[in-house]
């Protein structure tokens, strides 16, 4: 379910991806140069438009500057309340939500944690096996720590099992490698 948010001109709560593209047509710019302007993918941003995939905290506040918006004052604003995702190393599985699957990195592949990982958010979102999947930021973690990180084709494995495009998952990917790079440095 798409986040909500108060829209600009009566009472009626909207999706925040329409209250972001509206903001940007009011601007007269379009998705590639607001892209440029927020240093996000054109392609996400496009999903987040579409209300396929919900910005992170990071990208609303870059959004909502160059926008000139104050999401944050926009009273109808829901907030998922699922717990994160997390491993659960000594019982190798992965807990999303209510959802549990068995995961053992190293054995399983990245392709069998990604297709495993995104079922169990289609399963909690009750989303199609066809409809585009965007991997929540605070999910992150979980998938950073039981992932291959350094694997070739990993951003093709999130492009295969989630039906959402390449740029996305380019900065996903670049995403989990940065998380899991601070605890890399400190076990040396």
């Amino acid at each position: 379910m798409p986040i909500l948010v108060q829209h600009f001109d009566d009472d009626t709560p909207v999706p925040v991806g329409r209250a972001l593209a509206e903001g940007r047509a009011r601007l007269g710019i379009s998705v590639e140069t607001a892209a440029q302007m927020t240093n996000i993918p054109v392609r996400v941003l496009r999903d987040i438009e579409g209300n396929i995939a919900d910005p992170t905290e990071t990208m609303l506040e870059s959004l909502s500057d160059v926008y000139g918006l104050n999401i944050e004052a926009m009273p109808n604003r829901e907030e998922d309340t699922r717990v994160p995702a997390r491993f659960d190393r000594d019982a190798k599985q992965v807990v999303i939500g209510w959802i549990n699957f068995a995961c053992e990195p190293g054995v399983d592949s990245n392709s069998v944690i990604i297709e495993r990982f995104v079922h169990a958010i289609r399963q909690l979102r009750g989303a199609r096996a066809d409809q585009p999947v965007f991997i929540r930021d605070s999910d992150r973690d979980a998938l950073a720590e039981v992932l291959d990180l350094s694997a070739a084709d990993l951003v093709e494995d999130f492009v295969e099992h989630t039906h959402a495009g390449d740029d996305a998952y380019r900065y996903i990917v670049d995403d989990l490698r940065g998380r899991r790079l601070p605890a890399v440095a400190g076990s040396r």
